[in-house]
């Protein structure tokens, strides 16, 4: 006899899901396109997926949508964790570094603002948009100017100068 299972719902997406899992994670691995994962992206990731997956076993005749929309968002957290970065980044506010001024180019009320900054000893860049409402003020920073960056510390490639004109020179 064999063991009695109290979620076969659960147990069936699951044993669904693996296969699916293992082809996008050997896909994603050979392409090196996932963000590293700190704790609470990891912990976002598998609540989501091991609720979502409990979800699917609600009883009900007219539940089927939720039980199909449970599943799915499950199985995205699951063969998707770029998903669980995202998510995590509205819960945090990224660290600061001081940053250099490139280069600025004007287009119009608007200048492209480039610049350069450092975190644990690499240099990482970035461009900023400034827009203006007058032509004849000049809200961004010239070239050489030192700015306040914020990146994000998993990926520091990503970041963004804080607007409007703050600047530490």
């Amino acid at each position: 006899m064999g063991i009695l299972n109290p979620f076969p719902q659960v147990s069936y997406a699951l044993e669904k899901s693996l296969g699916l899992w293992l082809s996008m994670w050997a896909i994603r691995y050979s392409a090196g396109v996932d963000y590293k994962l700190n704790a609470k992206a990891r912990a976002i990731r598998w609540m989501l997926v091991v609720s979502c997956f409990a979800l699917t076993s609600l009883p009900g005749a007219n539940m089927g949508w939720f039980r199909v929309s449970s599943y799915l968002v499950g199985l995205a957290f699951l063969c998707w964790p770029n998903l669980a970065y995202h998510v995590s980044k509205w819960f945090e506010e990224w660290p600061t570094a001081e940053g250099r001024v490139d280069s600025v180019q004007q287009s119009g009320l608007q200048w492209t603002v480039a610049y350069d900054f450092e975190v644990a000893g690499e240099r990482y860049g970035g461009r900023d948009t400034v827009k203006s409402k007058a032509r004849t003020v000049r809200e961004a920073p010239g070239e050489g100017a030192r700015v306040v960056i914020r990146y994000d510390p998993l990926n520091p490639s990503r970041s963004s100068r804080i607007q409007p004109g703050v600047s530490t020179d």
